[in-house]
């Protein structure tokens, strides 16, 4: 299960009309006749350095007497986020959607009083490595025959995220009818500093999965943001460096190196905003090595902690569930 399926950035002023939603210290508004649900939003931090991931949480609590079951819900509409600057201005980002359908069965629709699911993503790239359209990025520039970044939708300044989760409704007595829940936070970016722009000038090169030149594109992001940490292991780009090498040291198959650098990563940043998607990506890595008593010793912390988490919402996939309890049955773990 995904805690969205399809995400549309909207990029005229018309559109956004639907999805304004006034900010009250940061909190989330729920809209009424929501039978309980509330959707919240929030980031790991308040400012970020120029180019830093921008990691938004999102979370949805059955906030009623009742719990939610599948008779109430057919599948998921939209996931609609608007940036908007201080003035009110619209944010370019974009326009970006998927015609991914997929039923919610285990989620929001098995949410007992009080329960809350949530997922984390970051805004400005996505996963790196899965490519997908899904999530939208902050990061422009990545043109054709270009390796790095060139610009940022989010420049220095305050910014407003608005959110809407889509849900619709049926088996009701008149008919279909759509809940939508409201959401919104605020962030804001600076500048960098001269030792982060020494840095944020490797951070950016960006790896590629679908060119004839992907293998030195891969070797090369590697080689930048090992640099990054070995080099600028200070600035705040330094932990996600380490975890973007991680997971492309997976994905080219060198598993063993991969685990190394998560268990560096989680050791070296406890609070790391990723560490369920590090914990869940180490956890495949080592089974996939047949190290599998290893693989045990992380099962605690995903099964105790992120079970009602969705890792990696960027990336589609095609089985039922969430992706931690897949990878737990598939563990002798659930």
């Amino acid at each position: 299960m995904k805690l969205f399926t399809r995400v549309a950035i909207l990029s005229t002023t018309a559109a956004l009309v639907t999805l304004m939603v006034v900010c009250t210290q940061g909190l989330a508004t729920a809209a009424d006749d929501t039978m309980g649900l509330v959707l919240s939003a929030g980031f790991n931090k308040s400012t970020y350095a120029l180019g830093e991931p921008v990691i938004v949480r999102l979370s949805i609590t059955n906030t009623g007497k009742q719990a939610v079951t599948d008779r109430w819900f057919g599948f998921t509409g939209y996931l609609v986020l608007g940036l908007r600057d201080t003035s009110g201005k619209l944010v370019r980002m974009p326009v970006i959607s998927t015609e991914v359908a997929q039923l919610i069965t285990d989620w929001v629709c098995a949410l007992s009083p009080g329960q809350t699911i949530s997922t984390e993503f970051d805004l400005l790239r996505g996963d790196i490595v899965g490519g997908s359209n899904l999530v939208p990025k902050l990061a422009l520039g990545i043109l054709e025959g270009r390796s790095k970044i060139t610009g940022y939708a989010a420049t220095p300044g305050s910014y407003n995220l608005s959110v809407e989760q889509i849900l619709e409704q049926h088996w009701l007595p008149d008919g279909s009818r759509r809940i939508i829940l409201k959401a919104c936070k605020g962030f804001t970016v600076r500048a960098a500093n001269s030792a982060e722009q020494q840095a944020l000038s490797l951070f950016e090169v960006q790896p590629s999965f679908d060119r004839p030149d992907s293998d030195q594109r891969q070797l090369d992001a590697i080689a930048a943001y090992e640099r990054v940490w070995n080099e600028y292991r200070s600035t705040v780009y330094a932990p996600y460096a380490l975890y973007y090498t991680a997971r492309l040291l997976q994905q080219r198959g060198d598993l063993t190196g991969a685990s190394d650098r998560y268990t560096l990563l989680r050791e070296m940043f406890p609070q790391f905003p990723l560490k369920a998607d590090v914990l869940y990506y180490q956890t495949v890595a080592l089974k996939g090595a047949d190290k599998l008593q290893q693989a045990q010793e992380l099962i605690t912390a995903l099964r105790s902690q992120y079970s009602s988490h969705l890792v990696g919402p960027d990336v589609p996939m095609k089985e039922k569930g969430s992706r931690i309890n897949i990878l737990l049955n598939s563990l002798g773990q659930n």
